[in-house]
Order: C-alpha cells, then sequence, then structure tokens
C-alpha cells in the first residue's frame, strides 16, 4: 500500500475536485494521508479471496460445531462415605449415579462423544472434557453406547461419583452428521 506524505487540513471545498472519481486515480484520504485508489482496491480484493480461501478461525469453529448437541448437566451427589466401587446406590452400591442421555434423528450419524465433567484432582473445575473410561478423581463414565429406538438415534451413558464429599456435574457431548 503507498501511502503519500501528510498534507495540510483542508480550507476550501474546492480541494474535492481534486479528487478524481475513477478508480485507477482516485485517492482515498485516511486521516492526513491519501492512499491510491488502484491500490486500496487491489488490497481489498485480496482480503476478500483470503477470506474465501481460508476463512476466519471463528467461522470454521462455529461450522464445526453446528452438528454438536450437548445433554443437560446433571448433578450427581457426594456418596457421604468411602465409596471404592461403581455399582450405583440403586443397584445396591455406594456410587452415587446419574444417566446422561443424547437423542438424535434417526438417520444420523455419530461422530464423537465427548464426556465432560467438574470432577478435578486436588479441586474440582469447571466442566471439562476427560477420557470417558477412566478413573478421574473418583469418578468415571461408563463406556457411552449408541442405538437405535423409537425412530432416533440415542447415546447414552452413566456418570458415577464416589467423592465422599463432592458433588459432581456431568455431561455429554455429541457430535454428528
Amino acid at each position: 500500500m503507498q501511502v503519500s506524505r501528510p498534507r495540510a487540513p483542508r480550507k476550501s471545498a474546492r480541494e474535492d475536485e481534486a479528487c478524481p472519481t475513477n478508480l485507477s486515480v482516485m485517492r482515498f484520504c485516511l486521516g492526513d494521508t491519501t492512499v491510491d485508489g488502484q491500490i486500496m482496491y487491489r488490497t481489498l480484493c485480496l482480503l476478500c479471496l483470503v477470506n474465501l480461501i481460508a476463512p476466519a478461525p471463528h467461522r470454521l469453529l462455529f461450522q464445526a460445531e453446528a452438528r454438536l448437541i450437548r445433554s443437560d448437566v446433571r448433578s450427581a451427589p457426594a456418596c457421604g462415605r468411602d465409596c471404592t466401587t461403581n455399582v450405583c446406590r440403586a443397584n445396591g452400591g455406594c456410587a452415587s449415579c446419574v444417566a446422561l442421555d443424547v437423542q438424535l434423528p434417526e438417520q444420523a450419524k455419530v461422530t464423537s462423544i465427548h464426556c465432560l465433567t467438574t470432577a478435578n484432582y486436588p479441586n474440582d473445575s469447571a466442566l471439562r472434557e476427560v477420557q470417558c473410561t477412566q478413573d478421574n478423581a473418583w469418578s468415571v463414565f461408563d463406556s457411552p453406547t449408541v442405538s437405535e429406538k423409537n425412530g432416533y438415534v440415542s447415546v447414552h451413558t452413566t456418570f458415577h461419583n464416589r467423592s465422599s464429599d463432592r458433588n459432581r456435574s456431568a455431561a455429554i457431548a455429541v457430535g454428528w452428521e
């Protein structure tokens, strides 16, 4: 981009006549400098072309998330005692369990499953992704299952909280096409 030397402030409307409207010789006024019109036009065209070829990262992010759905965030209360088994209370165990489900349209193809929890060591954190079947700070997700039923695709897992003194939140996010 060619930029000329600063010029003196305008004194009359007559100076406007000195700026022709032909694009090849038009000059744009930017504060106290002027820019050749042809260079400005080419620069803008180049920026538009680059944006079409390599879109901004935030556009790619939104496109990638267009087919991502998250379950409700559910809370699993603390066990209130030492718990070393993943068997849920409802089944005679000690773990606090919550079922997590996502329902997709009938022909959906699941491309990814993300397990999210607040469980962390030494201190719990904001909801974050963890490996689904790996024990994580006295909690774990069952291996997610994908099934077709009643006209939709269902993704299901159970979150087991074995912490004696911490309530934990959990959710799943499912990518699909």
